[in-house]
Order: structure tokens, then sequence, then C-alpha cells
């Protein structure tokens, strides 16, 4: 589904990837905030040789049961799957799913199978920490913008290792989780009041409509007549 849509680019912007080695860095962050790996992107945007050199060393270092968001989880799925490293993905039974605010910008069908709310295995996260990374390291930029390619690379291995020794991600994330644990029962049996539902049956639901989108890959001229009308 990621053919009808782009991120927005200027052409101010696209003017950058002509007049800089550098355009902008690729990070991989784990769940508690921690930076793990930063890529250089050398005079282009986001190109899926960075993320495919990320998996690559992720894989590296831990070998099994990996889980990464994605903004375009879908459509790179496909292309780690033509790679070189589908074979170690599979047996590392790596897994990649769309963030939860990036993801609904995709269709239904899509969301079924790669938003993180309809993926199994990632508890309470949302997937957004890079978003608070960049969020943060945006104020590093003025020190970097006319810096040399090693004072640059110094900068921002300075601000990083000082994120990783000072965020309050971990703690606030451990308050978050225990403010859940207390109230979200409550909620659950709330909205449960008078439906006699068993989470076998919220999962079944849920396998029921990926089958039911899966068969119809297109409308019906009767559905696209009545839209029209």
């Amino acid at each position: 589904c990621t053919d009808h849509w782009h991120a927005a680019v200027v052409d101010t912007v696209k003017g950058m990837y002509k007049a800089f080695t550098e355009t902008g860095v690729f990070v991989l962050v784990c769940q508690h905030g921690f930076i793990w790996t930063i890529l250089d992107m050398m005079q282009s945007g986001e190109l899926a040789k960075y993320p495919l050199t990320t998996i690559s060393k992720l894989m590296s270092i831990s070998p099994h049961g990996l889980g990464l968001g994605y903004d375009i989880a879908c459509s790179f799925t496909s292309t780690l799957m033509r790679s070189s490293l589908a074979m170690a993905a599979w047996q590392a039974n790596l897994q990649m799913v769309m963030p939860a605010f990036h993801g609904h910008a995709h269709n239904r069908q899509c969301q079924l199978h790669f938003h993180i709310m309809m993926s199994e295995g990632f508890g309470l996260e949302d997937l957004q920490t890079c978003e608070c990374v960049f969020s943060g390291s945006s104020v590093a930029a003025r020190l970097t913008q006319h810096a040399t390619q090693f004072h640059r690379r110094q900068f921002i291995d300075m601000f990083f290792s000082q994120w990783d020794a000072e965020s309050n991600f971990l703690l606030n994330n451990y308050r978050q989780a225990l403010q859940v644990l207390e109230e979200m029962p409550i909620q659950i049996q709330t909205l449960l009041n008078g439906i006699q539902c068993s989470d076998a049956q919220f999962a079944s639901w849920l396998r029921e409509e990926r089958e039911y989108l899966d068969m119809k890959q297109t409308e019906s001229d009767r559905d696209v007549l009545g839209v029209k009308y």
C-alpha cells in the first residue's frame, strides 16, 4: 500500500542531496530508548540499503526472536525477503511491524498483517521511540550542520552517549507499565460489561477479517458503482 503515499520532501531538501555528502542518520533504537546503531545517509534519503545493513548488524548481535518496527514494514518485508539476508532473517524469526502512529497511514488489509496493535509479542510498545530520539537530538543540528566530517560524527557520538547515560525513557516506561497494570483490568471489564467474549474469540475475529480482505484483492463492480452513486 506504500505506492499510494510518500514522505513529503520539498525541492530545497532534494537539492541538499547534491550539495552535501552526509544528509542524515539512520538509527536503530531498542525499546528502552538506547541507541544500538547509527548510519550516515550519504547523498540520499532513506534508501533500502540502510535498514538492510542495520538488520544485518542486528542479527549478528542478537540472532533469534527479533521484532522490529519500521514505517514501511509491509513493503520492506518483501525487499528483505528478496535480499541476501532472507534466509538469515527467516532463521532468526524476524518479525517486522509498523509503529502505532505511522501504521494508520496504511490501508486496513496492511494494518491487519503489520500494525503493532494487531501483532503478538510486543506488549505495550508503540515503537515510536525513534521519534522521541529525533525530537531530542534536533538540538545537536546547530553544532553539526557546518562541521567537518570528523567533528560532525564526534558531536553525534557525544550527544547519543549522553542520551544513553541520562535518559529517563526506561523509568517513564516502568511508571507507565505500573499504571497500566493497575487501570487496564478495570477498563477491560467495563468495556466487556454484558458481553460474553473470550480472548480466543478476539483472535478468531482478527483472523477472519484478515482472510476476508485477503480474498478481496479488488472491489466488485457493484461496490464501486454503489460508492460512485
